[in-house]
């Protein structure tokens, strides 16, 4: 019990994290040409490719702009232009429209958005417009069609012989497409290209979380503290977490053996340094997920019955697999009520309790 105090004891520190802004200074441009200048409601870009929402002072209520309403529109340092294109990816070229990001301007401009947590990439000169695309997966797994982006870079790059045979060795990435166009564009025209490109910001998070499971003759305690980082701007549903879990679990069976009676304990305390991936299926008020990775683990267990001497001691210490499922709903803003279902050196009970996130 001292330990489960300790516990509960350094959650309070981190209370002091303060909750971030939910929009970022900006500007519209509207089909006149004019720029109105306001507020634009933070998102993360596969939204802001089909949307966004704008204001023009603190008081006003945000108003939604589609690419067929607006030009283009700045969000912090990010600049979308409005566009159509046709989009090879699906089992026939259709008509696209949305919002894609600017990665680099010069004799060949670089654009990116997202479309189901996958980007994409267009590179324009003059009217001619380029569609980049990686591998394309279906549910399964199963490759549908195969990625075209190097062809398309060996196709642009055939009038700098420098990079007559850089091409081949470059990623599909904002990072490493940006870095290419760029010295692309310096070679055909030096001195007119301009890169736009930023490093995705991380986000740090902190939840605190104390639940159980009390059922009498079985029983749980847990108490986590975690650290989520993710990237918003690419997606809310992924993220690599890390931080401190303790459970204590308590089974009490009753035992007949030849007309006697026995009173059978068994206890299991776990402390962990976890380190996994989690994914949310849903990102709104209920909010179900999954998480798997590994810990560094000390495990201890305790069984004997009422007329033994209890001495069914085990300890071990050393990594362990992590796996779990659960889900979080919202109760007011950052308060949230969890059931936590989790594999960590044993099966453990569901804990239900509490959890707090820390912006």
């Amino acid at each position: 019990m001292k330990l489960t105090g300790f516990l509960l004891c350094l959650l309070f520190p981190f209370c002091t994290v303060f909750a971030q802004n939910n929009s970022k200074p900006g500007w519209i441009i509207k089909l006149n040409g004019d720029t109105v200048r306001g507020y634009i409601q933070s998102a993360v870009e596969e939204e802001l490719a089909e949307q966004v929402h704008f204001k023009a002072d603190s008081l006003s209520p945000f108003q939604t702009s589609s690419p067929a309403d607006i030009l283009s529109f700045k969000s912090g340092n990010n600049i979308f232009e409005s566009a159509t294109f046709r989009n090879p990816t699906g089992d026939s070229v259709v008509t696209d429209t949305c919002f894609i990001k600017q990665l680099v301007t010069g004799k060949y401009n670089l654009y990116s958005f997202i479309r189901k947590e996958m980007p994409y990439f267009i590179i324009r000169s003059d009217t001619t417009i380029y569609f980049l695309y990686n591998t394309i997966t279906d549910d399964e797994g199963v490759w549908t069609k195969p990625g075209d982006y190097l062809n398309i870079l060996n196709l642009i790059s055939i009038s700098c012989d420098k990079l007559a045979t850089v091409y081949e060795r470059v990623g599909y990435s904002e990072k490493a497409l940006s870095a290419f166009v760029l010295k692309l564009n310096n070679c055909i025209a030096p001195g007119t290209a301009k890169s736009f490109y930023q490093k995705p910001k991380t986000k740090v998070e902190l939840m605190a979380f104390v639940g159980g499971l009390p059922l009498g003759r079985q029983s749980q305690f847990t108490a986590n503290l975690t650290v989520r980082f993710s990237s918003p701007s690419i997606s809310r549903k992924v993220s690599l977490n890390a931080g401190f879990e303790y459970s204590h679990s308590v089974v009490l069976t009753n035992l007949k053996w030849y007309g006697m009676s026995n009173e059978w304990l068994t206890m299991h305390r776990i402390f962990s340094i976890p380190l996994n991936f989690q994914y949310y299926f849903i990102n709104g008020r209920i909010r179900p997920y999954a998480y798997a990775g590994f810990s560094l683990s000390s495990y201890r267990s305790n069984e004997g019955g009422s007329q033994s001497n209890g001495n069914g001691f085990q300890s071990s210490f050393g990594l362990s697999l992590v796996a779990g499922i659960g889900v979080e709903a919202r109760i007011i803003k950052n308060l949230y009520a969890k059931v936590d279902y989790r594999y960590e050196m044993l099966l453990q009970f569901p804990a239900i309790g509490i959890a707090y996130q820390f912006e």
